[in-house]
């Protein structure tokens, strides 16, 4: 027991270290809100993504409140997420969907954290996992079906992640 679980977690430690590189969308960098234009004087997404408030304060010699800095940070969070997905037009990633679904099934932590990072969704799924896992020791004659719930949950959010649901 004491190796399944070592195993499991050198795994999971192996898989939180892959990183994905996804093609950013070209046409989604070429166009900038007017409003973040005017609001942080920058010209274009690359320049607002790369935006700190030590670079806000050179180019207009404020220095920007916590709660702007929050809010900054935010919007920097929130493009960042639509401009990597991979599943945005134009890019192909055939292989990583692929390689996320059978993760998914076989090893569901690893799917979704390959699709979804470290999230509120890979903690839930491998909370799943845990305890589905023990049930499932203590509880053989319905053991596999108790693992059907985190394979379930790990499908649906990469099929969620790629538009397939």
């Amino acid at each position: 027991m004491k190796k399944i679980i070592f195993f499991s977690i050198l795994l999971l430690s192996m898989a939180a270290t892959i990183t994905v590189a996804s093609p950013t969308n070209q046409s989604k960098l070429d166009h900038i809100d007017p409003s973040l234009s005017t609001t942080y004087s920058v010209n274009s997404v690359e320049d607002f993504l790369e935006l700190t408030p030590k670079k806000y304060k050179e180019m207009t010699g404020k220095k920007m409140k916590v709660k702007e800095i929050i809010g900054l940070k935010i919007a920097q969070a929130k493009i960042k997420k639509a401009i990597d997905y991979p599943n945005s037009p134009g890019s192909n990633n055939d292989g990583l969907r692929i390689l996320a679904y059978i993760f998914a099934v076989l090893l569901s932590p690893v799917g979704v954290l390959l699709v979804d990072g470290v999230s509120g969704k890979f903690i839930l799924n491998c909370l799943l996992w845990l305890v589905c896992g023990v049930a499932g020791l203590f509880l053989p004659c319905i053991g596999l079906l108790l693992f059907l719930i985190p394979i379930a949950h790990a499908v649906m959010v990469v099929a969620k992640h790629y538009g397939d649901l």
